[in-house]
């Protein structure tokens, strides 16, 4: 099986009780514009178009995004360097923020690590979001330290994070449960 269809076909393709159909899978060129438009909308900080065009191209970066019956809603980038993997994006439109959405794309970017052989992986988070900490929290990372001021914006600390081991079969365990908790809210379609 091809890592697209891994993404795709196993646990990210999935009818919300809505009805609207959740898709995870990698982003392409013909999104940028859904992406610098939902990042101007997430965050206050934003990277030039040219930057995401860069990203697309640079073997070392995955970049999924979240659709729901074709728009994108979401999305999640990272670097993948040696046996590291270094989280740099992750957004939801905020309408549709702490529907699963979010924990989709972490668990995408989370498997494409693996599957790239990264044994870690990092990634910065505002101190005051908390429901991100949570996020992040359940799927193993856990608060290494703090970098005062490294919010440019507003000057807040970003809190560190690690989670280790992702090879191993407890941390495939742990996937397996944030998978089995979506799934009991929106049950998965068939493969892709």
């Amino acid at each position: 099986m091809d890592n697209q269809a891994l993404i795709e076909g196993v646990y990210t393709t999935t009818h919300r009780p809505d009805g609207a159909v959740c898709r995870i899978r990698h982003m392409d060129t013909a999104d940028i514009v859904a992406v610098v438009e939902l990042e101007r909308a997430c965050f206050t900080t934003h990277w030039p178009v040219a930057t995401y065009q860069n990203e697309l191209l640079n073997p070392a970066a995955v970049y999924l995004v979240a659709e729901l019956d074709g728009t994108v809603v979401g999305f999640a980038g990272m670097w993948v360097s040696a046996d590291e993997a270094h989280i740099t994006l992750l957004a939801v439109r905020s309408e549709y923020r702490r529907k699963g959405i979010g924990t989709r794309l972490l668990i995408g970017l989370l498997e494409e690590a693996r599957y790239h052989g990264a044994t870690a992986a990092t990634l910065e988070v505002r101190k005051s979001n908390e429901c991100a900490l949570g996020m992040y929290h359940a799927a193993g990372f856990v608060e290494t330290h703090e970098r005062p001021g490294y919010y440019s914006d507003t000057g807040e600390a970003a809190v560190i994070m690690w989670v280790y081991d992702i090879q191993s079969s407890r941390y495939t365990a742990l996937l397996g449960q944030l998978r089995a908790g979506l799934e009991e809210r929106c049950p998965p379609t068939s493969s892709v």
